[in-house]
């Protein structure tokens, strides 16, 4: 979606009222116990501890070198203070050239990537993987088998979408497994997880998977999505 003009609070509150309104958006326990919330909780506390003893450590260390040398003291505090702004400057710039170089290698999104192609996305996919960067390749695999879904089903492209979203939308068909199993790799990642050579292994199949179902005509589709259904438990 473009943006016309500058976003005002109405205009946030109609978008944001749009989303929650969408057939396959789903705001509830999932979305409050995501990967990421729970991996956060999960450093920070451990973290904060170790942080706490450092703080302790240097207000305690501080407090003798004062007493000893106020002239020694003040020269540490500007050292470390200088130490501390180029450490930030340095990570602030290690941040911005890392985003430069995942757009410049091919990170799409959805209105970008329907407009490629998946036959291009395969292409762009398999680039990223013989880089290494398998969290984008993988990513590019699910966009361009969603994109394969929709071009066989005939349905409207929906680009903002999420990812949970679009499983969602293929719950009830075959298509499903292999999309979950997209899907499950990325939130990995999201979460902090590597992305190594044997999950896109995994996610590389899982696609081939969602491949062959998509070439399948809408006649077959219904009829494996309606057998899926009327199969027996157990």
């Amino acid at each position: 979606m473009a943006a016309s003009g500058t976003m005002t609070p109405e205009t946030a509150r109609q978008l944001a009222e749009t989303v929650l309104s969408r057939e396959h958006f789903e705001l509830g326990k999932e979305a409050g116990k995501s990967a990421i919330a729970t991996w956060l909780a999960d450093l920070l506390e451990p973290v904060s501890r170790f942080i706490a003893k450092i703080f302790r450590w240097l207000i305690e260390f501080g407090t003798h070198v004062h007493e000893a040398s106020p002239f020694l003291y003040w020269l540490l505090v500007g050292g470390l203070t200088l130490l501390l702004i180029a450490l930030i400057a340095h990570i602030a710039l290690t941040f911005r050239q890392a985003l430069r170089e995942r757009q410049r290698i091919g990170a799409l999104s959805w209105a970008e990537a329907a407009e490629e192609g998946p036959d291009l996305l395969e292409k762009r996919a398999r680039a990223a993987a013989d880089t290494g960067d398998y969290f984008l390749s993988l990513s590019l695999l699910f966009k361009a088998g969603v994109l394969r879904l929709e071009m066989r089903d005939d349905r409207p492209f929906q680009p903002a979408y999420t990812n949970r979203e679009y499983l969602r939308r293929y719950e009830k068909e075959p298509a499903h497994a292999p999309l979950a199993k997209l899907v499950g790799l990325l939130e990995k990642w999201y979460a902090g997880e590597p992305i190594g050579k044997s999950e896109h292994s995994e996610g590389a199949a899982a696609y081939t998977s969602l491949r062959k179902l998509a070439k399948s005509s809408n006649r077959e589709h219904q009829a494996q999505a309606h057998q899926a259904q009327t199969l027996p438990a157990g």
